[in-house]
């Protein structure tokens, strides 16, 4: 008669299914990881491992999950079924469990220094830290907020628990921006081991040279008020690539040096001097890092994090690399960056459509305000007669699409005028996957070894 704990491993292997929930993967790691230790789950998780049958393929993931916190993943289990370009469905919703399960968390966080956490990307197609980057960066490209792929990207491989890593979406999504969190994030999945000895947080408060540069600390005495005091301050371990290869940083001012910049690659720009800040501003900095996911002759496709209204991940493709003169280089389709003198000029004549009437009037007159003009009327004409007969819920609903048009027409009214000034932003740096130390993969001789067996 088979013990209970045979019968979790059996029970696994039945029930664990592609269209198995969230929830009903947790449940078997919570029970996984209270008999980890159990000789007869490890004989029967021995037994799958060296069968390697394609049945056992998701049980033998829900196993290392609870056992040893890792995603093992599987030849079985590849990028999702739109091609190399999606996460694994499946291994997302283990991921989603595992960063839920407080059971395993401790040894997750460990586990998200030393070991990747999207297997799935370890293809012979995809062989190489560059062409995962290329791909783990594409796969998340769409995405924002309402996108729970997000919340195990930023994880850190685990680092971060579910409702912190949410929590950063949900605040990001609320008019923070994510490049420097999303660069790091796909570095990290991909393999790039971008987390220090500085104790990281799920944002990046320290800025993109410390933040991608994997901070340790460098402790020093320091004498305040007569009282020598220890402080700590975080030191970049890896060094940005460009500043490397140039002896002190690249120079986007020299027409016949152009960036080096290759597949994977996270690229930096800029605004140059006093056009320091975004479009927005309120003191945002114009400073943005994307990462290069495809190049054909002078032209690169980006993934870039940031966007949108701040949380959203866009990819941009055909970006032809030019050098404008008395400039520098930059890539077609570059935003601008902003001196204050600029964003002040931009928030006063943004003063005159205050008003939602004004805002009318403009798009009514205006020929650049046309695809608004129609929507508007249309909505208008709902909302009114909602109002007319007293359908309080319908007309909140055409009220908000009201609000929500007039909105959409102040952010492009201030863009066209964000057009008459400002600068593009250029080219100022990039760091390079190849140059991380990189994570591991925990394969089946691995777990064999864990589980005190020989390899296969």
């Amino acid at each position: 008669m088979p013990t209970a704990v045979e019968t979790i491993a059996d029970e696994i292997r039945e029930k664990i299914t592609s269209s198995s929930t969230e929830d009903e993967i947790r449940k078997y790691l919570v029970k996984v990881a209270a008999n980890a230790s159990d000789p007869d789950m490890r004989e029967s998780f021995q037994t799958m491992l060296r069968s390697g049958k394609e049945s056992d393929c998701r049980a033998i993931n829900v196993l290392a999950a609870g056992m040893f916190a890792v995603v093992a993943g599987s030849k079985y289990l590849m990028p999702g079924d739109a091609g190399a370009y999606k996460v694994n469905p499946f291994l997302h919703k283990l991921r989603k469990a595992m960063l839920g399960c407080a059971e395993i968390n401790g040894k997750l966080k460990e586990n998200s220094t030393k070991y990747i956490f999207y297997p799935e990307f370890l293809t012979i197609a995809l062989n190489g830290i560059r062409p995962r980057v290329a791909a783990i960066a594409r796969a998340h490209a769409g995405m924002g907020p309402k996108n729970d792929e997000l919340t195990c990207l930023y994880s850190l491989g685990g680092y971060f628990d579910k409702k912190t890593s949410e929590g950063a979406v949900k605040v990001t999504g609320s008019g923070g921006t994510t490049c420097i969190m999303t660069a790091r994030a796909i570095y990290h999945a991909a393999g790039a081991k971008m987390i220090g000895q500085r104790v990281p947080t799920v944002n990046t408060p320290l800025g993109m040279n410390v933040e991608l540069g994997v901070p340790s600390v460098k402790t020093s005495t320091v004498k305040k008020d007569g009282i020598w005091k220890e402080v700590t301050n975080p030191v970049v371990t890896v060094e940005r690539s460009d500043r490397v290869e140039f002896k002190g940083g690249f120079d986007e001012n020299h027409e016949d040096v152009r960036p080096r910049l290759e597949l994977g690659d996270i690229y930096l720009v800029d605004g140059d001097g006093a056009h320091k800040f975004l479009m927005r501003g309120q003191g945002a900095l114009a400073g943005h890092v994307g990462i290069i996911v495809g190049i054909t002759g002078e032209t690169y496709s980006t993934v870039d994090g940031g966007a949108g209204m701040g949380a959203e991940i866009h990819l941009n493709e055909n970006r032809k690399m030019y050098f404008k003169r008395d400039v520098g280089w930059t890539f077609t389709n570059a935003s601008s960056s902003y001196s204050q003198a600029e964003i002040d000029l931009i928030d006063e004549y943004m003063k005159g459509f205050q008003s939602d009437s004004a805002v009318v009037q403009w798009f009514q007159t205006n020929a650049q305000g046309a695809g608004y003009r129609a929507n508007y009327n249309t909505v208008k004409a709902n909302y009114d007669k909602a109002v007319q007969q007293n359908n309080q819920q319908l007309a909140k609903l055409y009220g908000q699409a009201l609000q929500a048009l007039l909105n959409n027409a102040r952010r492009l009214i201030r863009m066209m005028k964000a057009n008459t000034v400002g600068e593009v932003r250029t080219i100022q740096g990039w760091w390079k996957p190849d140059r991380y130390e990189e994570l591991a993969y925990v394969g089946t001789d691995t777990i064999l070894g864990w589980l005190g067996a020989g390899p296969r």
